[in-house]
């Protein structure tokens, strides 16, 4: 199986620079815990495309930062994944992940959209029900409950603590949290996977 965990684009305050992006620690240890068990790759949009950046399309206080929807395919066509993992901090990128999921979801409807992070985890079910493209969740730590989604196939999403998931008839279910993992179960951080030079250049505009 292949996965491609992404950190997004963002949006910002151009009031906000200079602007510093700090190392995508999450991902780095996603990838680390289960990359034993599948092909994983990290895309961090920020970190390789670190100095690229766009006035916004519908507000002019705003830039996109980082790289665009053709990257992203250019990458997705290179490793042609089965998963791709989104990660979302904040509920301010809503809007990029919004984007981000839809411009998947056309192009590419086959692939499984998985979306974990501090947002999803705060909003649950109504990040579901604001954004059809995404097909699961990830509920609080996720290095155990993706290691057992990649390891079931993605099967008997019921049986999986941490999940928040759309059924085919539509209806959201949500599975029991699952327990705080031990920290010492955890690999060190995926480095090599990312472009870690990159971490804590200054974005100015």
């Amino acid at each position: 199986m292949k996965v491609l965990l992404v950190r997004p684009f963002y949006y910002i305050d151009k009031e906000d620079c200079p602007y510093v992006f700090r190392e995508t620690l999450g991902l780095e240890y996603l990838a680390s815990y289960v990359r034993d068990d599948c092909d994983v790759e990290i895309f961090d949009m920020l970190g390789i495309y670190w100095n690229k950046y766009e006035d916004c399309e519908w507000d002019p206080n705003l830039m996109r930062v980082g790289g665009n929807l053709k990257n992203l395919f250019s990458k997705i066509n290179e490793t042609s994944p089965e998963i791709i993992g989104i990660t979302s901090t904040f509920l301010t990128e809503r809007d990029a992940l919004l984007k981000l999921t839809k411009a998947i979801r056309t192009n590419y409807p086959e692939i499984k959209i998985v979306v974990g992070g501090s947002h999803p985890s705060c909003i649950g079910k109504e990040l579901l029900k604001s954004n059809p493209n995404i097909d699961i969740l990830i509920i609080g730590e996720g290095e155990g409950t993706l290691k057992e989604l990649i390891q079931k196939k993605f099967k008997n999403l019921r049986d999986i603590k941490g999940l928040i998931f759309k059924e085919k008839d539509g209806r959201i279910v949500s599975t029991p949290l699952r327990p705080p993992m031990d920290i010492n179960s955890i690999p060190f951080p995926a480095r090599d996977l990312v472009p870690y030079r990159n971490y804590g250049k200054t974005v100015k505009y």
